[in-house]
């Protein structure tokens, strides 16, 4: 997929939600392989307690 050759810009561990207006959460497998990692489970926890 071409989309697996995008850089990232920032870690999950560097995002502070509270600097952010939205969340977008992609749609097809990956969501599955994001919630593996305990950070960006937090910041969607997060987005949604707001």
């Amino acid at each position: 997929m071409p989309a697996y050759n995008l850089e990232s810009h920032v870690a999950f561990n560097d995002v502070n939600p509270e600097q952010y207006d939205g969340l977008i959460m992609p749609g097809g497998c990956e969501p599955e392989y994001i919630r593996m990692f305990n950070e960006a489970l937090n910041i969607v926890i997060r987005f949604l307690s707001q």
